[in-house]
């Protein structure tokens, strides 16, 4: 079992040592020179230390705090570089794009839809297409899709951060994109 956070807040022996980066807490005790950090919402800490000097312990508490604010701004700038991949990938999705899901248990169902309606930025309707095969082999099969030529009546469906569709069919497969010409192969089982 860990000491949590509280114990170092109430303790007369522990004082919290200020640091400018937020959610973190550093608490030290100068008779024996031992410290503890704390970071986030954690209960837990991040590390606890006893030190040979005051000097190290400084120096030691310094460098660490300096790593979490390095990765704190790591993170706020992944998230916004991620944001912005994300916005593009769904403004990238026009009417009249051809999404296909993949699935099956030892066979390869693929199944065609066609994106109908842009109703947001992060929804569409789309209609399952129909499929062609272009020649057939043992156990399989290559198809492609034929636009325009639906199979099913419309679905509301929302375009995920990478681009693809979520819950394109009826057992909640996502959809990724593909083109008209573009063949594919499907497989049956025994």
């Amino acid at each position: 079992m860990y000491i949590q956070r509280d114990y170092f807040k109430n303790s007369p022996d522990f004082q919290e040592r200020y640091v400018s980066v937020p959610g973190v807490q550093i608490f030290i005790n100068t008779k024996n020179l031992t410290a503890v950090m704390f970071s986030g919402g954690r209960k837990k800490y991040d590390w606890f230390h006893r030190f040979e000097s005051f000097f190290k312990m400084e120096q030691f508490i310094d460098l660490r705090v300096k790593a979490k604010y390095d990765s704190i701004i790591h993170k706020e700038e992944r998230k916004k570089l991620r944001n912005q991949k994300a916005i593009a990938l769904r403004e990238d999705v026009k009417v009249g794009d051809i999404f296909c899901t993949h699935w099956g248990y030892e066979q390869t169902n693929i199944d065609f839809f066609q994106v109908v309606a842009k109703p947001s930025k992060t929804r569409v309707l789309i209609r399952e297409i129909a499929k062609q095969t272009l020649s057939t082999y043992g156990m399989g099969a290559s198809i492609k899709p034929i636009p325009n030529h639906f199979v099913s009546a419309e679905k509301k469906c929302f375009i995920t951060l990478f681009g693809s569709i979520s819950k394109a069919d009826q057992y909640g497969h996502s959809a990724f994109r593909t083109s008209a010409d573009k063949e594919h192969n499907v497989s049956w089982g025994y």
